[in-house]
């Protein structure tokens, strides 16, 4: 029997065949952050500036035919607009730098992560939350696990962060936005939204992945969130108790699975 194809007189009877969209790739916000940079914010700057040059251009040839004309303040202008918007493009520049270190830096983690799977995890990656993202999510037979990746620069000789009583600190300095408590507020929307979803009482433990980095935690850091690099988190996971069935280990990421598709959704 022919496959009918659109335009024909049936082709209403046609339909997408995914019900549901794909789940989210690592790094996809960054991504659709860096389209936006690209697409809108520095292609306005260059259309801009064209744009006023145009009309310096067209000045000059009015001119040039004896018209009365001012070309002497179009091209003024014209040079004005290009150095606002080469200045913007350098800003932009910058931006679009960072947020590629932070899309690889995601992607790296979601590479390794898949590898999690071999060992009866379930991972999910990009995860659309209330005016935020998730980086990762974990559901493992050692727990759930919220994860946010900050992928930082490194300069010319040590690269140690450290951790005391729950802040993170980089040349003794503590920063801010501290990343604990951002990594702390996802596991929370998570732990939240699992427990009025399951009607269990279901807690997403906090991790924050600094890729390439040595991280030294402190044991009271450790009472609230995980503060290392890919490699730690693998031995952390390792040596942790199995504190999930099987069961219960798919049914809690059959869950996240449909608050994930339910949260994209609203966004």
């Amino acid at each position: 029997m022919r496959q009918p194809k659109f335009g024909d007189r049936d082709s209403t009877a046609l339909r997408h065949p995914l019900r549901d969209k794909p789940l989210r790739n690592p790094g996809q916000s960054l991504d659709e952050r860096i389209d936006s940079v690209v697409n809108d914010d520095i292609g306005a700057s260059i259309l801009i500036a064209l744009f006023v040059w145009f009309l310096a251009g067209w000045e000059l040839f009015t001119e040039l035919r004896g018209l009365p004309r001012m070309p002497g303040t179009f091209a003024v202008m014209a040079v004005v607009v290009t150095l606002l918007a080469a200045w913007r493009i350098r800003v932009l520049r910058e931006k679009l730098r960072l947020l590629k270190l932070g899309r690889d830096g995601e992607r790296f983690v979601g590479q390794f992560l898949e590898g999690l799977r071999r060992s009866g995890a379930h991972v999910f990656h990009d995860v659309v939350a209330e005016g935020f993202n998730i980086d990762h999510v974990i559901v493992a037979p050692q727990g759930v696990f919220a994860i946010e990746t900050k992928t930082w620069m490194k300069r010319r000789g040590a690269h140690v962060l450290t951790t005391q009583d729950g802040h993170l600190l980089r040349n003794g300095q503590r920063l801010s936005p501290n990343p604990i408590d951002q990594a702390c507020g996802s596991s929370d929307w998570i732990s939240d939204r699992l427990s009025a979803s399951t009607g269990r009482q279901i807690k997403a433990w906090p991790v924050v992945l600094f890729p390439g980095w040595f991280v030294e935690q402190d044991a009271a850091t450790k009472q609230r969130a995980w503060v290392l690099n890919e490699k730690g988190l693998e031995a952390f996971l390792r040596n942790a108790k199995r504190r999930l069935p099987d069961d219960e280990v798919s049914m809690i990421a059959t869950h996240l699975g449909l608050l994930i598709r339910a949260s994209e959704k609203n966004h």
